[in-house]
């Protein structure tokens, strides 16, 4: 119940975030800018927003028909915690490009994903297009690492 009041917040807080951006007066340009950037952030929390009160209204009806309980998984709760932290180091040595994608499959993996495809490409698609967002797109650069690792990355971006 509480995931369905933030969904409808964030909904609701989307959509007056994005009427407000038509007040923004900014030169015209053909690259993304400071009107362009917030609208799109705006619009993807909108469709997250509108995803997660979809899904909070299925898991209501599943759970009022069968009635289960949660559980703490601590073993799941420290493997998350132990991987944020170990992320924030590697992305210093072996950069956003290496450190990402085994990241995500190592937390996909500990959360429960099994099936190949999906752990395998999740990371990948997740990294390529955060790659293609921010530091080819929008040209901000993220962590390249030391060494070989940064002459990794600068193959790719």
């Amino acid at each position: 119940m509480r995931n369905i009041g933030i969904s409808i917040i964030i909904i609701l807080l989307s959509v007056f975030l994005f009427y407000d951006t038509f007040s923004i007066e900014v030169a015209e340009s053909e690259e993304i800018g400071p009107v362009m950037w917030p609208r799109i952030l705006l619009i993807s929390l909108f469709v997250f927003g509108f995803t997660l009160l979809v899904q909070s209204l299925y898991r209501l009806k599943k759970e009022s028909a069968e009635k289960s309980g949660d559980r703490f998984d601590a073993v799941k709760f420290w493997g998350f915690l132990i991987l944020i932290i170990l992320y924030i180091p590697a992305l210093t040595y072996i950069g956003f490009i290496i450190a990402t994608p085994i990241w995500i499959f190592i937390l996909a993996f500990i959360a429960g994903m099994r099936k190949v495809l999906p752990l395998i490409l999740t990371p990948l698609i997740g990294t390529a297009v955060v790659t293609f967002l921010f530091p080819v797109l929008l040209r901000i650069s993220m962590p390249r690492g030391v060494g070989i690792m940064r002459e990794v990355s600068y193959f790719f971006y």
